[in-house]
């Protein structure tokens, strides 16, 4: 199924906090969590 996780580091950044995000939002984390949930997708989106 489909995830979307947002990046902490860009949310430190812009000032963004948890309660900002929509729900659709699976949780935040940072560059080398979102590698390791990633290394074994089919299909990556990284924006």
């Amino acid at each position: 199924g489909l995830k979307i996780y947002a990046c902490s580091t860009t949310m430190d950044i812009l000032g963004v906090k948890k309660e900002d995000l929509e729900d659709f939002v699976d949780g935040i984390v940072g560059a080398p969590t979102f590698l390791s949930k990633a290394k074994n997708s089919d299909i990556v989106l990284f924006i």
